[in-house]
């Protein structure tokens, strides 16, 4: 004999299984749709830096044409104009994306063992620090390069760098990498507000810095970063003959003379030269790239790229004495 209810009591909990069954099968979905997208996401990532490595090193490859090769007027004008200005920075844009480089001697840059401490006081007071946080600074430094442990007033030897969170021992003796001026003592505010390569060097054999060989950044302190300053001296250096400008002309763009005294308007080839190109992937226009990531305000944003910075020595041939690559 069948109990009533007996039946509707099975379809209920028949019901309930569906229900549960079609929820979990929705989830798995869902899961498995977000795996994809992910997997999709990592691989059109990896595809873009791979082809942003190639588009810098591209760039590097253009640059070491243009310096070693020299070539004709006709290959000239199709590279980015007549001539080679150093820190110029050129474009190129290819179906793959957009390349951005340059070159720059290494004499347009302050040398951290050869310089004067009034060239460096200045470019430390450019980038915003205090009189008495310079004074730890330039101290500090002069600490960091002599062979005692014998500390300024201001300044900090072995002692100081051993009692650290993280110690670690000074140099004491000659600079060999620009990236050491984070580790010297006071420097801690401007970590992270500026590339030390591309201001600071170790192969400036001249204790003052060449206007014809200035980077974008040395550029920006030369003219006390005023932008309209900035682009009138590489209007005035594409005009200038062979691309030189004198000092009088710099103090006419800008006005200021105190550091006048401290560059010079050499001719001469340099023995080393940096060379900073970027890889923009991706179908790319010259000028603000409309894309997903648009501003609310209707602003666009430049999509990552990859920078590669090298240091080659081009007297003898072509020698590279550095390669540094950053997903930026």
């Amino acid at each position: 004999m069948i109990k009533a209810g007996a039946p509707g009591g099975t379809g209920g909990f028949a019901l309930m299984v569906v229900i549960l069954v079609m929820l979990i099968s929705s989830f798995l979905a869902s899961q498995l749709i977000m795996l994809v997208r992910t997997d999709m996401k990592i691989a059109t990532n990896n595809k873009e830096r791979i082809v942003g490595r190639m588009l810098a090193e591209g760039g590097i490859n253009l640059a070491l044409f243009r310096l070693l090769d020299r070539p004709g007027i006709d290959y000239e004008e199709k590279l980015g104009g007549a001539g080679f200005l150093g820190g110029r920075i050129y474009e190129t844009v290819l179906s793959t994306g957009k390349i951005e480089y340059y070159a720059v001697s290494e004499s347009g840059k302050i040398d951290l063992n050869r310089a004067s401490i009034d060239l460096i006081r200045e470019f430390l007071v450019f980038k915003g620090l205090e009189p008495e946080e310079v004074d730890i600074v330039i101290d500090s430094l002069l600490d960091w390069r002599d062979n005692d442990d014998l500390h300024r007033i201001n300044g900090a030897e072995r002692d100081y760098y051993q009692g650290l969170e993280n110690p670690y021992i000074p140099r004491n003796g000659r600079i060999e990498d620009p990236a050491e001026f984070f580790l010297i003592r006071g420097t801690e505010p401007l970590r992270g507000k500026f590339d030390p390569y591309a201001v600071f060097t170790v192969d400036n054999n001249s204790s003052k810095i060449n206007i014809n060989e200035l980077s974008p950044e040395m550029l920006d302190f030369v003219v006390g970063g005023n932008e309209e300053f900035a682009e009138r001296f590489r209007e005035e250096q594409e005009l200038a003959p062979h691309g030189r400008l004198t000092r009088a002309r710099l103090k006419a763009i800008t006005g200021d003379v105190s550091l006048n005294n401290q560059m010079i308007e050499s001719t001469n080839v340099s023995r080393y030269y940096s060379i900073v190109a970027h890889g923009y992937p991706g179908d790319l226009v010259p000028e603000n790239v409309e894309s997903e990531d648009d501003g609310a305000d209707g602003s666009t944003e430049q999509r990552p790229a990859t920078r590669i910075r090298v240091l080659v020595n081009i007297v003898k041939g072509l020698q590279y004495h550095s390669w540094r690559e950053q997903y930026v």
